[in-house]
């Protein structure tokens, strides 16, 4: 057992217990076998089972069960407190137990798709030109029982996403994050589809923008550190360079997409201004 080197040991499994004494100038010695049994084991963690089905428009349900062995109650992320939940909208569904002894376990994550809408995901995260925020483009899927495409946005909490905005079916397949700010922070989103008849698909896979930061080097050396982009496989970064007498940006080298730091040794002038596409 790592790190159970001292003379004395407090067992947490049910096993088969021995120790090795080491004596200077004579061969290692092992004690005698001593079995240890726990009776209240580590409960199991709950297996989540579905059946029935669900069809379009919200028609149909699906029943979700907790299978475990011994619990005395049952609490789901809906807040119902059954072992079994009926369940007609999209969503990922888990059910912590509690045992006797007073231990609790918590299922993995059940995945419900309640509606055969297609949610085509984001295609990418840029930024507005024109409001320096971030700007989500996805690919309208031809189809008639989409209403509306949701954008959602990661919360200060980890993997937890709230609705930002909604953007109609025949409008531009564009959403401008006007609360975000891309020279502060990284930023993380999804998208859900609303169909017609008011079922909501499940998020889609994220998209993680660049957050850029630029340091001062050695002499008058530019140090460029950003976060690598997440959502599709990014080959290549192209670094983009300003200096104050120029117009426009220009192309100043590609590295590759698994790399995320550049310096730029010795610009002409210090004060220039920087982009990674």
């Amino acid at each position: 057992i790592g790190g159970a080197t001292q003379s004395s040991y407090n067992a947490i499994a049910t096993g088969n217990y021995a120790v090795i004494v080491y004596e200077d100038g004579f061969c290692p010695v092992i004690s005698n076998i001593v079995a240890i049994a726990f009776t209240n084991p580590v409960p199991t963690i709950p297996l989540i089972s579905d059946a029935g089905n669900l069809q379009n428009c919200g028609q149909g349900n699906v029943t979700l069960t907790a299978n475990t062995n011994g619990a005395v109650s049952y609490l789901w992320n809906t807040g119902d407190t059954t072992s079994s939940l009926n369940v007609n909208q999209s969503g990922n569904y888990y059910v912590t137990a509690t045992y006797s002894i007073g231990c609790q376990s918590t299922s993995a994550p059940f995945n419900l798709n309640a509606t055969d809408a297609i949610n085509p995901g984001i295609c990418m995260v840029s930024v507005d030109s024109l409001s320096n925020s971030n700007l989500i483009i996805w690919e309208v899927p031809v189809v008639n029982n989409i209403d509306s495409f949701l954008v959602y946005r990661e919360t200060p909490q980890v993997n937890v996403y709230e609705k930002i905005g909604a953007v109609d079916y025949y409008d531009l397949s564009e959403f401008t994050d006007l609360g975000s700010n891309p020279q502060m922070q990284s930023y993380r989103y999804k998208l859900a589809v609303l169909d017609t008849c008011g079922g909501i698909t499940n998020l889609s896979d994220l998209h993680k923008t660049i957050h850029l930061q630029i340091f001062p080097g050695t002499g008058n050396n530019r140090q460029l550190s950003w976060t690598n982009y997440e959502g599709i496989n990014v080959t290549s970064y192209e670094i983009y360079r300003k200096l104050p007498a120029d117009l426009n940006f220009q192309l100043l080298t590609t590295i590759a997409g698994n790399l995320t730091t550049y310096t730029d040794i010795n610009p002409v002038q210090a004060n220039a201004d920087y982009r990674i596409e």
